[in-house]
């Protein structure tokens, strides 16, 4: 088996754990919301610069803390010390503000992985045409 066939092999099957990961969350993400299972919780802490691309915020609920994660410019819109409503799982324990601008992340992580999925094994139909091509040329001299 060639260099070339392995390293397609191995991008696939990341393309598909990818894939597995980023729908699996976004299931749970549409599971939790269609539960309607909302708590009132106190945030303890907002924290606007976890990375460029999203913030987080603490709170605590039944005395243990919990974090959650946001779009980085839905950041401005809640305070320390502010009561809210957030979106609780509790078969994963998962919790999940209302609008935190991740979804379109979460799609877009689904979309990538199968359109990397789609471009390795086009890749690998071409390669292995090529290659039996090449073949039937060789024999053909």
């Amino acid at each position: 088996m060639s260099r070339h066939l392995i390293l397609t092999l191995i991008l696939l099957g990341i393309s598909i754990l990818l894939f597995a990961l980023s729908y699996g969350k976004y299931q749970l993400r549409i599971e939790t919301v269609k539960e309607e299972n909302l708590i009132d919780v106190t945030i303890t802490d907002v924290d606007c610069y976890v990375t460029k691309s999203f913030s987080s915020l603490s709170f605590k609920h039944n005395g243990t803390g919990h974090r959650v994660n946001m779009a980085h410019n839905r950041c401005g819109q809640y305070k320390k010390g502010e009561q809210i409503k957030v979106y609780y799982n509790p078969q994963s324990d998962w919790w999940l503000l209302p609008d935190d601008g991740r979804e379109e992340e979460e799609l877009m992580g689904v979309y990538g992985s199968i359109l990397m999925f789609i471009v390795v094994l086009i890749y690998m139909f071409r390669m292995i045409y090529l290659k039996k091509y090449s073949t039937k040329q060789k024999n053909r001299r």
